[in-house]
C-alpha cells in the first residue's frame, strides 16, 4: 500500500518589515480624503497589522496547509524519496 505524507501540525510565524497599501475610490472618489486615509494606514500599518495578526495567521495557515496537503496527496513517500 502506498503511504503519503500529510500536514498534522500547523504553525505560521511571520514578521513584516514594511507594508504599503493604496486603496482606490474611497469616499466616492474623493481623492484628498482617500489619500489622507491611505497615508494614515501606511503610517500605522504595524499597529493595524498587529491588531489582526492572529486572525491573518489562522486564515493563512489553513489555506497553506490545505494547499500543501493537496500537493502531498499526489505523490507517495516512495515516489518522492524512492524506496528505502
Amino acid at each position: 500500500a502506498k503511504q503519503f505524507y500529510r500536514v498534522v501540525d500547523k504553525k505560521l510565524v511571520w514578521s513584516l518589515e514594511n507594508l504599503q497599501a493604496e486603496f482606490e475610490n474611497l469616499f466616492d472618489g474623493d481623492k484628498v480624503l482617500g489619500n489622507r486615509i491611505n497615508k494614515v494606514i501606511n503610517d500605522n500599518w504595524d499597529i493595524l497589522f498587529d491588531a489582526g495578526k492572529d486572525s491573518y495567521e489562522t486564515v493563512f495557515v489553513k489555506y497553506f496547509a490545505a494547499m500543501f496537503d493537496n500537493v502531498l496527496a499526489r505523490a507517495s513517500i516512495n515516489e518522492l524519496f524512492g524506496s528505502p
